[in-house]
Order: structure tokens, then sequence, then C-alpha cells
């Protein structure tokens, strides 16, 4: 067994925000901004895609990531809170989990 799926198998153990977080930066290897500021409509799990906006990104086309089979299964799996499109809210000025 790899040493990424060896993580992956604990942090499945860990049942918090953060811990979902540090799954779908593995599972991705997205930036760590991008997960952070994560959003709802960003992903579709249909397409089987996440689309971050390329003003998001200081970019002028937007960012696409493919998504395989077992993340999808894991977005499914992620509470949807109330209040806000995040997909990894916080409680700071920025509505998403700090970068600490």
């Amino acid at each position: 067994m790899s040493f990424t799926l060896l993580i992956i198998d604990e942090l499945k153990q860990i049942k918090i925000r953060d811990a979902d977080a540090a799954r779908l930066l593995i599972y991705t290897c997205a930036r760590t901004i991008m997960v952070r500021f994560a959003e709802w409509q960003e992903i579709d799990l249909i397409k089987k895609g996440w689309t971050v906006p390329g003003l998001k990104m200081k970019m002028t086309e937007d960012f696409k990531i493919p998504l395989p089979p077992v993340v999808i299964g894991f977005l499914r799996t992620l509470p949807r809170y109330k209040n806000t499109t995040c997909i990894f809210p916080g409680l700071g000025k920025a509505g998403v989990m700090g970068a600490n």
C-alpha cells in the first residue's frame, strides 16, 4: 500500500472538516487556497469536474480539475452547511476555513 493511501485511510477516521479538506487536497493535488475557498457551485458531480473561476485564480480562463469516482463519492458524503456556499466554511471574515 502506498504512503498516500495510508494517509487517506487515516484521514477517513478523523471526522472533522479539516481532515476532509486534507483529503480533497490529496485527491486533487489542488492548491491549498483552492480547497479552502472551494464552493459547491464549482463542483459538478454529474460531469465529474471542479471548475475554479479564473477570477479566483487571477487568470483569464477558468481552471478545470477532473474528479475521479473516488472523489465524487467522497464529496457526496460531505455535509452542506447552511448560510454558505463554501465546502469548508470557517468563522472568520472570509467565511472559509483558516490557513493555519
